[in-house]
């Protein structure tokens, strides 16, 4: 190299940094040919010209003629994806071969829908369509297992495919008789096939054999065998939904939800397959669909209470076999899973014990179930607060008659109770808020029980009594009494009734009667504790 030579003047090739360099047409091309979307366009257009066949009484003219053409032009398809798929995998061509198979994977249930229409013409000829069509689907996956053996589909696979194909093709057999009678006689198996069977072929799922490693070539992908499992189940769903069309049973999104609540769950449980390592982030994401997925049913009551309870049964495992942040969401998940159930509390199931019961109701009693599971897992003030607040809303909304009275009562009840888990020396201003909770509730009890009815002595009595319960217990368990502000003010609240009946119904020498019994126990009181307030006086220092 020669070091004397002068550095070139000339400028360096390629864009200016102030320049904006122009949209390079190739490069798109290049990218969009990478991903080799005309398989995809191929098999759309297919799908779309069978779909207009379909209704064009001028191609045929005869339906059975119609339909024949439509079955044989997918099947013959269909063995052209598998042929091209294998003659690529060949020539190494993977990620287009492996493209060619899964597209096969998807289309392998589009004829029995078609046999499903041919029942309505002839028995015999859509059942001689259906062992047709599923002999020849089960000969496309052996080739591919023969003469494609890199692309990742397990024996395990294959079987429960097998499954799926048999009852695929078993569907049309199933509603024709029932169908020739009346097509209502298909709404009940109907809901069985989207509420029980649907569901427990997507479980199956988690029968596929954990991935060994991760990588490899395109046809090799660990998520291969579940995205392909995906695929089967959603032909299947929609061969179940042609099924209820030819019925003229209208399409109902509730359907839906368990399948959904399925197919959530598996995703959390077969997200290793997809992932090297596991991500907090995906399986926070993952179970947030979990908790979503029983909406679709929120129109019918039952069916979303019921989904919802299992939420929550699978939310309490997480909370003790889940992992770091999976353990921690799995607890608000769990809470709101309950919120859910208030929410979806089917009216005649609430009216039993509340007569005018409405969905309002419901959604306010869920959001209470809620704030108050947040501050019964939180020993802070502040926690103790809101569920009050949310407590004291809800009570006022269901018993708006006597709405500030009712409110004032359960909130500061629930304030009051939860102050028996607080740390005061943590907390600034803790006692101040418990005194001002306890004086507000003796004094709403004493003006609410002036009239000394039953209602107004039975709430304030209930609510002390239960206070009374809570803060004994937390004496038992900690071995210390809790705050005695709390005991004198459920004792207050609870003799507000009598003493408000007895102040206004009792003679005056009666009232002298039990006030001197009262004095007399104030003197035991002062007696019994002389020795504490005495001993503070005397190191008192004299001046």
């Amino acid at each position: 190299m020669n070091e004397n030579a002068e550095p070139s003047t000339r400028p360096e090739s390629g864009p200016s940094p102030t320049s904006d360099p122009a949209f390079n047409w190739r490069d798109g091309a290049k990218r969009l040919l990478v991903c080799n979307p005309f398989f995809l366009g191929s098999a759309a257009l297919l799908l779309f010209g069978i779909n207009r066949l379909s209704a064009d009484p001028n191609f045929f003219g005869d339906e059975t003629r119609n339909l024949l053409f439509n079955f044989f032009a997918l099947q013959f398809y269909e063995v052209l994806v598998v042929a091209a798929a294998i003659v690529l995998s060949r020539r190494r061509v993977w990620y287009d071969s492996a493209l060619l198979v899964v597209l096969e994977n998807g289309l392998v249930l589009v004829p029995f829908m078609l046999i499903s229409q041919a029942t309505l013409m002839s028995g015999g000829l859509s059942s001689t369509l259906a062992l047709a069509g599923g002999l020849v689907a089960v000969g496309r996956f052996a080739s591919v297992r023969r003469w494609f053996p890199e692309f990742n589909l397990p024996p395990r696979a294959l079987l429960l495919g097998v499954i799926i194909l048999a009852a695929n093709v078993a569907l049309p057999r199933i509603f024709r008789p029932l169908m020739e009678i009346d097509v209502e006689n298909w709404r009940g198996p109907n809901l069985i096939a989207w509420y029980a069977v649907l569901p427990s072929l997507a479980a199956g799922a988690n029968l596929l054999r954990r991935p060994l490693r991760h990588g490899g070539l395109n046809p090799e992908r660990p998520w291969l065998p579940l995205f392909n499992y995906a695929l089967w189940i959603a032909g299947s769903a929609v061969h179940v939904w042609c099924v209820a069309h030819i019925c003229n049973l209208p399409f109902a999104l509730p359907w839906l939800a368990p399948l959904a609540l399925v197919a959530a769950w598996t995703m959390v449980n077969r997200l290793p397959d997809c992932l090297p390592v596991r991500s907090p982030c995906w399986e926070g994401a993952l179970l947030l669909l979990t908790l979503g997925a029983p909406l679709l049913a929120f129109a019918e009551s039952r069916l979303f209470v019921l989904l919802c309870a299992l939420n929550s049964a699978a939310y309490l495992v997480l909370c003790f076999t889940g992992r770091g942040q999976v353990r921690v969401m799995a607890k608000h998940l769990a809470m709101a899973a309950l919120a859910l159930i208030m929410a979806g509390l089917p009216q005649e199931w609430a009216r039993l014990w509340m007569p005018e019961f409405t969905r309002d109701h419901a959604n306010v009693l869920a959001g209470t179930v809620y704030f108050v599971l947040l501050a019964l897992r939180s020993a802070r003030p502040e926690a103790g607060l809101f569920g009050a607040l949310a407590v004291a809303v809800d009570a006022g909304w269901l018993a708006r008659e006597s709405a500030p009275h009712v409110a004032i009562q359960a909130g500061a009840m629930f304030l009051l109770m939860h102050s028996l888990r607080w740390r005061d020396a943590q907390y600034s201003g803790a006692r101040f808020l418990r005194r001002f909770v306890a004086a507000i509730w003796t004094l709403d009890a004493l003006a609410w029980t002036r009239d000394a009815g039953w209602l107004e002595a039975g709430v304030t009595g209930g609510a002390a009594t239960l206070t009374l319960v809570m803060w004994g217990l937390a004496w038992w368990r900690r071995g210390e009494p809790g705050p005695r502000v709390v005991l004198v003010a459920a004792g207050m609240t609870m003799l507000s009734g009598p003493g408000n009946w007895f102040v206004q119904h009792a003679s005056t020498g009666l009232i002298s009667v039990v006030g001197s019994f009262v004095l007399f126990a104030a003197g035991i009181a002062v007696a019994w504790t002389r020795h504490r307030w005495e001993r503070g006086s005397e190191s008192t220092p004299k001046r």
